[in-house]
This record gives C-alpha cells, sequence and structure tokens, in this order.
C-alpha cells in the first residue's frame, strides 16, 4: 500500500480535483469544500516531502514531470479564475497555490539534493554507471 502511494503524485492529483471543480464552477470554495481542501492539502504536502527524500533516476524522473504538470495547471487555473468575470479570489485558491509552489520547489529540491548525497557516498557509481553502458558507435 504504501509503495503505491510513493508513486503517485499526490499534489498533483489534489491540483487536478481542484482546477476542475473551480474551472467549472461546481462547488462553492467559501465553506465546507474549503475546509475538506485544507485538511487534505497539509498531509500531502508532508508527504510528497518525506517521498522526495527516497531517491531513483526513475522516481527523480517522475518528481520532475509532476513538478511542471502541476505548474502548467495551477498557473491555468489561476489565471482563469483572475480572468473570469463569474468567478472570484476565494483564500482556498491561494492555499492550493502555495501548495504546488511548496511541492513543485521543496520536494524537486529535497530529490535533487538526496541524489546529490547518494551520488557522494557513492562517487564510483557514476563512473560504473558509464563502464556498464555500450560504446557508441
Amino acid at each position: 500500500m504504501i509503495s503505491k502511494l510513493k508513486r503517485l503524485p499526490l499534489a498533483l492529483i489534489l491540483i487536478f480535483i481542484w482546477s476542475i471543480l473551480r474551472a467549472t464552477g461546481m462547488v462553492s470554495f467559501t465553506g465546507t469544500a474549503a475546509i475538506v481542501l485544507v485538511v487534505f492539502s497539509v498531509p500531502i504536502i508532508v508527504i510528497e516531502f518525506l517521498k522526495s527524500g527516497d531517491i531513483s533516476v526513475k522516481s527523480f524522473g517522475l518528481d520532475l514531470f509532476a513538478a511542471i504538470l502541476e505548474t502548467v495547471l495551477a498557473t491555468m487555473t489561476l489565471t482563469l479564475i483572475w480572468k473570469s468575470e463569474g468567478l472570484n479570489f476565494v483564500l482556498t485558491d491561494l492555499l492550493i497555490g502555495f501548495v504546488a509552489i511548496a511541492d513543485i520547489w521543496v520536494s524537486t529540491l529535497n530529490t535533487y539534493k538526496t541524489g546529490l548525497r547518494n551520488i557522494q557516498a557513492d562517487p564510483g557509481a557514476l563512473q560504473h554507471q558509464d563502464q556498464m553502458q555500450p560504446p557508441h558507435s
């Protein structure tokens, strides 16, 4: 169960759900929906930060890809809210923006730092990988 959670980009899923609900206007984010979103967003950011401490090349690539998608999705949704006549900014929108920024910057930097630390702990790891690859013709 936990290994499956490690693969899911939870912050991206949260931002995706928020984007759909805000863009369609199905839910008002001034009451209960805002409280539910706040309750879920704080543990999600903590989980995302803890996930970024266990690094492999695949997880680093997935983390970077999710960060790019989060940036695009959050920017599109915030721009839609800003430019739309019928939608107004609420505090929840700012919170989701902060969740996106925190996950994009903090988790990615933590992943990068952990990767560098792992390379420093085993300096021959990169050389060993280079020796394992066949020569280019």
